[in-house]
């Protein structure tokens, strides 16, 4: 049994994973997340403190914009857009 319940935790790890890249990723650093969402009908940047407080919207472009990455210092996030299409 305790076998079963070890090999449920890891699919639904990689289930929580795969959500992630579909949606365009996310990353942590410092207590803060960076993640793109289409929430309000388009991939947009956000982030968010890990304790689920302060979401902001970073970007506000008709444009796909995706997979945030913080900078080493964890003050800026570089991101992929498509805005030239």
């Amino acid at each position: 049994m305790r076998h079963f319940f070890k090999h449920q935790r890891y699919l639904f790890i990689v289930v929580i994973c795969l959500i992630a890249v579909y949606l365009g990723s996310a990353q942590a650093i410092d207590g803060k997340i960076a993640f793109s969402s289409t929430r309000d009908g388009n991939f947009e940047i956000y982030k968010i403190n890990a304790d689920v407080t302060n979401l902001v919207r970073l970007t506000r472009r008709p444009a796909i914009d995706t997979r945030p990455v913080w900078s080493p210092d964890g003050e800026g996030i570089a991101f992929t857009s498509l805005r030239n299409l």
